[in-house]
């Protein structure tokens, strides 16, 4: 099933996020990168045979990125099975070795890092503020900000926040259905998913991955119950990370190489507040708001949702 998307955004923008193809032709199709435009909900690679290729990718200048887990988890999951579990899941993405590199590592030049609970249990939108990358688990309720009930097929749904003109990203949010379904955090049963394989797959939508065609990748739009295959990343969502975060620190924009953000800093953009109810942190990793939050959130903001839904069964 295609990715349901929704976008908005302040003085006028919005667009939300696609598929994209970058350097293969549509008969050879690889990976699939997001992109700055709204896509059809039906838009499928693996029927269409290639990528969305309007706007511009997306992609974190960030040489590293932090998230917070909602501190109260999900009723049927322990915090630590959580983290780990989270933690493993990025890993898979920011250990990709590329090969035929001739930098000194073969690493791809993003990391993802855990900077503690996040006790503010609410997707944000505003970039002007200090706020968190949350990973969110949906117990009581399978809905939009504004109340509208989401397709009960959607099992995750990760939402980006970006710069429409450039298409760097400023936020990301992961939401995992555990109203309709019961997720595992061991080996699934038949009647389970498989928690690592569904984070796997949405901290691929985090970075900037979109669906893929190909049915052995992490990036497949489809995931059945009982199974636990897209823990590992396949050979096209290897391709697809290196190129997007390759080892020299560079981040391929519309043919031209943006240079990555430096220093590891996993501090949210705007700054880190772990509670939506209170001031921002005053010590450890909070700083004050990032001095391009101001023109980005007033003009260039805009958010988007990607899903990874079930297999319909006959």
């Amino acid at each position: 099933m295609a990715p349901r998307v929704r976008g908005w955004g302040r003085a006028g923008v919005a667009a939300v996020v696609g598929l994209t193809l970058l350097g293969a032709p549509s008969s050879a199709i690889a990976f699939c990168r997001s992109r700055t435009v709204s896509i059809d909900p039906s838009f499928n690679p693996s029927e269409t045979g290639r990528c969305f290729e309007e706007g511009v990718p997306l992609f974190w200048r960030n040489a590293c990125v932090g998230y917070s887990i909602d501190n109260r988890v999900s009723r049927k999951l322990a915090f630590e099975v959580v983290a780990n579990v989270v933690a493993r899941s990025f890993t898979r993405w920011t250990g990709a070795s590329c090969a035929g590199e001739s930098t000194a590592s073969s690493r791809v030049s993003i990391d993802v890092r855990d900077v503690g609970p996040a006790l503010c249990q609410k997707v944000e939108t505003a970039l002007d503020r200090p706020n968190v990358n949350v990973i969110l688990f949906r117990d009581n309720e399978w809905k939009t900000a504004d109340g509208a009930a989401r397709s009960p097929d959607t099992i995750g749904l990760t939402t980006v926040k970006f710069n429409t003109e450039t298409g760097e990203i400023f936020g990301a949010d992961m939401e995992l259905n555990t109203y309709h379904h019961t997720m595992s955090g061991g080996e699934p049963t038949a009647n389970e998913y498989d928690l690592t394989s569904v984070v796997t797959h949405e901290a691929g939508h985090f970075l900037g991955i979109a669906h893929s065609e190909q049915q052995q990748a992490v990036m497949y739009a489809t995931y059945d119950k009982g199974r636990s295959s897209a823990r590992e990343l396949f050979g096209d969502d290897v391709r697809g990370i290196c190129s997007v975060y390759r080892p020299d620190g560079t981040r391929p924009v519309l043919g031209s190489k943006v240079t990555s953000g430096g220093a590891c800093d996993p501090t949210p953009y705007g700054g880190l507040q772990r509670d939506c109810e209170t001031e921002p942190e005053s010590a450890g990793c909070a700083t004050a708001p990032d001095p391009r939050a101001g023109a980005a959130a007033s003009l260039l903001m805009a958010v988007a949702g990607l899903a990874l839904a079930r297999r319909r069964r006959a």
